[in-house]
């Protein structure tokens, strides 16, 4: 990004097209990163020799929920991903990590619900490489809260309270059910249905809402 060196910031352009959606309209991915906040660190988000640049969408392209790291290193989806860059690895990052306004829009922050088309995180990959669903998956919303709140207490609250799993398998429909063998075809598919209810307790204005909880200062209308 040296000027001097004949580099000039150029941001990734992207378009969305539609598969099974209306092909005149197609539905662009939900608004879950301000990618100005990240800049507010980063100065200019650019990976991968710059061929990635300040562009959330240019992320997804890899960091997906259906791939996972080479060599059985975990989850590569961005929600899980990116969390444990700035959380876990040992990079300098320069706030408190609670902050999810750092990088999130003013209500992404909050969990997704069971039927919101998220899908689940893939941490280990299947034998198909064209059939993402023999992977073996984390819920939603307990593959990015078990970042951090990583211990066995908080795990086990995720399953037992929430409703998730960190050992399932998302049919092709979007179905998730508890992993019972294998996951994909020849799996034994009846396993229990897993719909994550975090928002019960977590969500806007109730017991336990996250805004709250991490302090966060949501600008008000």
């Amino acid at each position: 990004m040296n000027a001097a060196e004949g580099r000039v910031p150029v941001s990734t352009a992207h378009r969305y097209f539609a598969i099974t959606d209306d092909p005149a309209a197609p539905v662009a991915r939900r608004a879950v990163v301000d990618i100005e906040r990240c800049d507010a660190c980063h100065g200019f988000v650019t990976f991968h020799g710059n061929n990635r640049n300040d562009s959330i969408e240019a992320c997804q392209v890899c960091h997906n929920a259906d791939a996972t790291r080479a060599g059985g290193a975990g989850p590569m989806d961005v929600k899980h991903f990116i969390h444990r860059k700035h959380a876990v690895d040992p990079i300098r990052y320069p706030q408190s990590v609670d902050n999810c306004l750092a990088c999130h829009t003013d209500e992404a922050f909050y969990p997704v619900a069971s039927d919101s088309g998220v899908l689940a995180t893939s941490f280990t990959a299947g034998t198909l490489d064209l059939d993402p669903t023999d992977n073996a998956r984390t819920s939603p919303n307990s593959a990015v809260c078990s970042v951090c709140h990583a211990s066995s207490d908080a795990r086990a609250h995720m399953v037992q309270a929430g409703g998730g799993s960190f050992d399932a398998c998302q049919e092709a429909d979007g179905t998730l059910r508890q992993r019972v063998d294998t996951c994909g075809p020849g799996g034994d598919k009846t396993g229990m249905v897993i719909a994550e209810s975090c928002s019960v307790c977590h969500g806007p204005g109730r017991i336990a809402d996250v805004a709250v909880s991490h302090a966060l200062r949501v600008a008000e209308d």
